[in-house]
């Protein structure tokens, strides 16, 4: 992943995000989807799976399933 201070503010937005889903395990909460997420950061859904393509390789549904899997 490319270091936070090099990422523009919205990806800053986005990553905060990312991490405070994972903290606060709001995956675990079936509603919760890529939508929500986006909403979270203020961003389209276009924006955020963008990003989460480019630093991660999967899109924010993808990603979402991912800690769904690990964690249930």
């Amino acid at each position: 992943m490319k270091e936070s201070n090099t990422l523009n503010p919205t990806k800053k937005i986005i990553l905060s995000f990312y991490t405070i889903m994972e903290e606060r395990e709001l995956y675990l909460d079936e509603n919760f989807s890529d939508k929500s997420l986006a909403s979270l950061c203020g961003c389209s859904l276009k924006e955020l799976d963008r990003f989460s393509l480019e630093e991660f390789g999967l899109t924010a549904s993808g990603i979402i399933s991912m800690y769904r899997e690990q964690h249930c």
